[in-house]
């Protein structure tokens, strides 16, 4: 039984709160706590304690093993968007397996899940492979995400850590850290500019920034400031869809699109490519301040 062998007491703990769907998972430390969906490998809350969560989760999402989850830290491996068919990838809609979990020196837990290739990824993506999800909670919130080519042939692949923030409203926010960067509008066929100043959401927004830095979204409602740092990601996307295309989604609140904002770590813009036995990873912590 998956809570008898990975389960810490008041540290690691599993429920199956929804019919006929993976257990989710429940990180808790001494700061915060945190729910894990193995159903995507999805990240769905992230809690510090006495603050508003970190992250946005859909009200309407699905809790469909056939559909993914709008909110929270969808993974999409191993192509983004509609490169493929379903689009961000198999993984977001795959069920991984617990491989390990485990305390810190300072009890802070963590867990590790895996997805390896099937007859099912096979159909689709024909390589062997093994994906990884790390998570540890403490002050902050980290994930680090690796891909090991177990082929005998090189691949390649694009992904995302496609992050979807809670805010208080569009707003009463701001994004800092992406001055002076370049971007891909795609809402404008790919036009290229160089962000001037701080990112304000006054209309639709989808591009993707040539960023490696830190990035912060400034929150004046919930008076904070919300810290992103990344590794091993060549990209940021800024992705708020406004009034008009959050209308056609159908697990979209109508006022949804308010309290949402995505900044997602990605490798899109060039595709990682990894021979028989290497390895990549990307990384990702955020925490408040």
């Amino acid at each position: 039984m998956i809570e008898k062998r990975f389960g810490i007491k008041d540290a690691v703990v599993f429920d199956t709160p929804f019919p006929n769907f993976p257990p989710l998972i429940t990180l808790l430390s001494p700061e915060a706590s945190c729910q894990i969906a193995l159903h995507g490998a999805q990240v769905l809350s992230y809690k510090p304690h006495h603050s508003p969560d970190l992250l946005w989760m859909n009200p309407l999402a699905y809790h469909d093993k056939t559909k993914a989850i709008r909110g929270g830290i969808p993974l999409c491996f191993p192509w983004f968007a509609s490169l493929g068919s379903p689009a961000h990838g198999f993984a977001r809609v795959a069920q991984f397996e617990v491989l390990a979990s485990g305390l810190d020196e300072k009890n802070n837990p963590h867990i590790t899940l895996q997805l390896q290739d099937s007859k099912a990824t096979r159909a689709v993506w024909d390589f062997s492979f093994e994906a990884r999800l790390y998570v540890k909670l403490s002050q902050k919130l980290e994930l680090q995400f690796c891909v090991e080519n177990q082929d005998n042939k090189p691949f390649s692949f694009t992904e995302a850590l496609h992050s979807y923030f809670h805010i208080s409203d569009v707003a009463d926010v701001r994004v800092e850290g992406f001055e002076g960067s370049l971007y891909h509008d795609s809402l404008q066929e790919g036009k290229t500019s160089i962000q001037r100043e701080a990112i304000m959401i006054e209309q639709e927004i989808d591009r993707i920034y040539m960023h490696q830095q830190h990035a912060y979204i400034k929150d004046e409602g919930f008076n904070r400031t919300i810290e992103i740092e990344k590794e091993g990601s060549q990209q940021s996307v800024v992705w708020n869809p406004w009034i008009e295309k959050s209308s056609k989604m159908p697990d979209m609140p109508k006022e949804g699109y308010r309290h949402m904002l995505c900044v997602e770590s990605a490798n899109i813009q060039h595709p990682i490519t990894l021979l028989p036995g290497e390895k990549h990873t990307m990384k990702l912590s955020i925490h408040e301040t």
